[in-house]
């Protein structure tokens, strides 16, 4: 866990100039930082977010092929005798669940005012990311099952289970945040249009001392023959999909999560997703965390690893040494 209290902003000058990777210019608009695209238009907005709404699209079109199948037309596409009436509502559902999970409800349901948007990317830009792990360790047994039937046959089978062991949770410490995000201007990117599409995205340039902690961590925990290992990168406090209004008079009566969810349930979502992109602008701004590890750190980690114990930290010492992995030098951003 961090130790300090809020992150450091850094001007865009020091921004360009740093240099995460030892001798590679570090320049935030290249890494796209903050990706704005300021056309609107139906067409254009259709293809802007057509990856948004594609599985929309297919399951919209199952079930109008469904509907017409089944009830306008039995058997013009696929000859069926007989199809339950609930066979209508899979693609239904479906189509139901997608609607309700694309970033367009995100965005609705997120709906704020430019200054509102401004005090919540401000407070991001402040805020100290995290990034947990979590190891789950299994083995695998093999279990025999006898099996009488009622004629007094007996059948043996053999089948192969997962046993879970050994878990445990940790967290990434750092000594330093540096926030090295582009900054949104006021008069400048939300102004441009009425309405805003704002995406973001977290971003965290680690040093050595990450590879460090985390290989201390699933070495120490690495108790079984097998593990699965998951690691989670949060901002706690981000909104990932926000609508951002630069001035509310503006907003038209239809622009509200009850209005698109009562064109979703009459088989109208797609048509909603597409208007809203054709009036609407999109940002995409990228949260970038440049996380510092010092010693004391690290000795941290090693001690709650080894809880104590010599000959843990010796073999650690040993493994580290050893190993392909450097953590004399680099940054990485991942």
């Amino acid at each position: 866990m961090p130790r300090n209290a809020n992150c450091v902003a850094v001007d865009s000058d020091e921004r360009a100039t740093d240099d995460p990777y030892g001798d590679i210019p570090f320049n935030a608009a290249e890494h796209g930082m903050t990706k704005n695209d300021h056309k609107v238009g139906c067409l254009h907005g259709m293809r802007r977010d057509f990856c948004d709404y594609i599985s929309g699209l297919i399951f919209w079109i199952l079930f109008l092929l469904f509907f017409i199948n089944f009830y306008l037309s039995p058997g013009l596409i696929v000859e069926i005798e007989y199809a339950p009436w609930w066979v209508f509502f899979i693609p239904y559902g479906l189509y139901i669940i997608d609607g309700v999970s694309c970033p367009t409800f995100r965005y609705l349901y997120n709906l704020r005012e430019t200054n509102k948007a401004h005090e919540h990317l401000d407070a991001m830009h402040a805020a100290d990311p995290r990034v947990d792990w979590h190891i789950q360790c299994y083995h695998y047994e093999e279990r025999t099952e006898t099996k009488t039937d009622s004629d007094g046959n007996t059948t043996t089978e053999t089948k192969r289970e997962r046993v879970d062991t050994h878990s445990a949770s940790g967290a990434y410490r750092y000594s330093k945040c540096t926030d090295q995000s582009n900054k949104i201007e006021v008069d400048g990117d939300f102004a441009r249009n009425p309405f805003t599409k704002l995406a973001c995205e977290l971003k965290l340039i680690l040093d050595a001392g990450y590879g460090m902690q985390k290989y201390i961590f699933i070495t120490t925990n690495d108790r079984d023959t097998h593990y699965d290992f998951d690691e989670y990168r949060t901002l706690p406090g981000m909104i990932t999909f926000m609508l951002v209004l630069n001035n509310k008079k503006d907003k038209p009566c239809w622009m509200n999560l009850f209005v698109y969810l009562l064109c979703l349930l009459l088989g109208l979502g797609l048509i909603y997703r597409w208007c809203l992109s054709g009036i609407t602008d999109k940002i995409v701004h990228e949260y970038v965390k440049k996380l510092d590890t010092d010693s004391e750190q690290v000795a941290i980690t090693v001690a709650e690893a080894t809880d104590g114990s010599q000959e843990i930290r010796s073999d650690i010492e040993a493994d580290i040494e050893g190993s392909d992995l450097d953590f004399s030098k680099g940054d990485s951003m991942l």
